[in-house]
């Protein structure tokens, strides 16, 4: 190709545009409203969920230990199967192995292969608390284990 046909062909580089911080939002307190406008709210509000992924009526103390957002489940979702990829032919095909190759970009140049191990076995001990996460969550007696375990064991052996 000729240089001058080069620039015919080339997208131009824009930067992006800047984001300015949102305030959040107020959600409605249902404490404040008399007993029959509370008990409508709280029926139409029940799976409602506000533009942050959080839950209108959930509060930490009424929560499940296991219980997620739905943004958080789609997260750790999204997390479990890009950690489930295979590796193919080419190894720039598995989004883990392009992350690993991110993480090695530094100032100064590339990480070399033997830098590359631990970050892998960050990467796992993280992936298996997902999968031990996500099963607690979907076990129906995550709650009753949990109790057992607490009774049974000592914190922090």
């Amino acid at each position: 190709m000729a240089e001058d046909t080069i620039v015919q062909h080339c997208i131009p580089w824009y930067p992006p545009p800047p984001t300015v911080p949102r305030p959040r939002q107020a959600t409605r307190n249902t404490d404040d409203a008399d007993a029959s406008d509370a008990s409508d709210a709280s029926d139409a509000n029940e799976d409602e969920i506000d533009q942050y992924g959080t839950l209108t009526h959930d509060t930490p103390e009424n929560q499940a230990p296991f219980e997620l957002t739905a943004i958080k489940v789609a997260c750790l979702d999204f997390c479990i199967e890009l950690l489930n990829q295979c590796v193919r032919v080419e190894d720039y095909e598995c989004a883990l192995i392009c992350a690993l190759v991110v993480q090695g970009c530094r100032p100064a140049g590339w990480l070399d292969a033997d830098s590359y191990p631990p970050i892998l076995s960050q990467v796992i001990k993280v992936a298996r608390f997902l999968l031990v996460h996500k099963a607690m969550r979907l076990d129906p007696q995550a709650g009753d284990i949990l109790k057992m375990l607490r009774k049974h064991w000592i914190a922090g052996t």
